[in-house]
């Protein structure tokens, strides 16, 4: 991390970079992961630096706690190299499973409440 650390520094405070964190930081936003027929899944490196395992853990419990167990795939990995083959390809695989068995679009809209014809786009 200190690599990425010296790159942040010169043209970040660190208040500024835990607000920015707080926009991604996936803790801050579980009561938005709970609601009811999301589906949700993660790819995560074994031996990622960049999100620590243990955050990742730590998140999924808390979802599991609340009846929202995402389908999770552990590579044996770090963060970057999950684009790099095979890991690539294997990610792409367990995604494309997992996203047909997710409902369509248009089904997401009717799960927020929206209507709306989508066989105009």
């Amino acid at each position: 991390m200190k690599s990425l650390r010296d790159r942040i520094e010169p043209v970040m405070s660190l208040e500024d970079l835990r607000t920015a964190w707080g926009l991604i930081n996936l803790e801050l936003h579980l009561f938005g992961l709970t609601r009811p027929r999301l589906d949700m899944m993660f790819v995560l490196g074994k031996d990622d630096t960049i999100t620590r395992p243990a955050a990742s853990d730590r998140v999924i419990e808390l979802l599991t706690k609340c009846n929202r167990s995402p389908e999770v795939l552990r590579l044996n990995c770090g963060h970057s190299s999950v684009g790099i083959f095979p890991y690539n390809m294997i990610a792409a695989r367990k995604v494309l499973r997992f996203l047909k068995e997710t409902p369509t679009l248009a089904e997401f809209w009717d799960i927020r409440g929206f209507r709306y014809d989508f066989s105009e786009v």
